[in-house]
């Protein structure tokens, strides 16, 4: 069953960084994780991720591609946005928006993986 968003209007435009417009986008925001199961980045990042979660309601597909060809089959497909935002190494921690087609490598705190989920 669909939930039915109001529409929070504020003249001409929608107004985007309201409460209704952000609970809206946010509950539906999914992004997927690269990592490395003994990479010290990414275990680093991961308490960031878990608050990321917790306090943005953003879901978090996690997928470790040192030990599996599958999920690392997965991260080569997104050569080219490697190409372009990681200087064509294939980094982890990284983190891609499905919805988007935008890729982040390793953010190095809380406070830039937030800024990168929220932009949009």
């Amino acid at each position: 069953m669909h939930r039915k968003i109001p529409y929070v209007s504020c003249g001409r435009k929608a107004a985007r960084g309201g409460a209704v417009w952000y609970a809206y986008h946010m509950q539906n925001k999914k992004i997927i994780e690269f990592y490395g199961e003994t990479c010290p980045h990414c275990h680093a990042i991961a308490p960031s991720v878990d608050r990321l979660e917790r306090e943005e309601r953003v879901a978090v597909e996690r997928l470790e591609v040192w030990n599996n060809e599958e999920n690392k089959a997965r991260m080569d497909a997104l050569a080219r946005l490697y190409g372009k935002e990681c200087g064509g190494n294939m980094i982890v921690p990284s983190f891609y928006d499905p919805a988007g087609d935008r890729l982040l490598c390793n953010p190095g705190s809380y406070e830039r993986l937030r800024e990168w989920v929220l932009e949009r």
